[in-house]
């Protein structure tokens, strides 16, 4: 079974619909407080009074889907799938009358929130079930697949490319059912989740060389 080949503007598409999602929103934030007369603005589809809190809550979340850590990028994630629910619900609740532009924005932000993490969340349990993000299937564990994602963090900046080809001629000369390929596996993982660093690696590298 072939894997779903997924490209570096494909990643980044969740990122740009909820940043769009949030600077419609602060549209909305802007219109409300020039056409409403009592001064009060609400934040769009969440029917809550502009406040700090409000406000910041939601650019917390946007900004958590930039972190290089992988449980802080779906906690952001979830807090805008939330929120989009919520909002929909209110606007459903209320009866969709495109009447105003309010109402428009309202349901454009939901639905920006929405889709962005939805995609975001199909794509992270197709990757849990076995397809690689980079387009290679992760159960077929080929060394194709493992240097696709070895190469993944040169591009993130956490190895450099010296330290690629360290590990690519390790990858290169050992068995895909060998302990050491496990293993290698296993710190790849360790460093996507910075919970390992390069000195890590190289001090691997070395005892498995041995």
């Amino acid at each position: 079974m072939k894997g779903i080949r997924i490209n570096e503007k494909e990643k980044n598409l969740p990122r740009t619909l909820a940043v769009l999602g949030f600077v419609v929103s602060l549209l909305g934030i802007v219109l409300s407080a020039a056409t409403n007369p009592q001064g009060t603005t609400t934040l769009p589809g969440l029917d809550l009074q502009l406040s700090a809190t409000g406000l910041i809550g939601v650019l917390i979340a946007v900004a958590f889907l930039f972190a290089k850590n992988n449980v802080v990028e779906k906690i952001g994630y979830g807090i805008l799938a939330i929120n989009a629910t919520v909002g929909i619900a209110n606007i459903s609740a209320r009866g969709i009358e495109l009447t105003s532009i309010a109402t428009v924005l309202d349901l454009v932000v939901m639905i920006l929130f929405l889709v962005s993490s939805v995609y975001y969340f199909v794509v992270a349990c197709l990757d849990y079930f076995g397809y690689s993000k980079f387009g290679v299937n992760g159960k077929e564990n080929t060394k194709l697949g493992t240097l696709k994602g070895w190469n993944k963090l040169v591009e993130n900046n956490t190895l450099t490319n010296e330290e690629y080809d360290v590990v690519k001629k390790v990858v290169l000369k050992s068995d895909l059912s060998s302990k050491a390929f496990s293993e290698l596996e296993d710190m790849r993982k360790l460093l996507e989740a910075r919970l390992a660093s390069a000195d890590d690696l190289k001090a691997f590298v070395a005892s498995i060389s041995k």
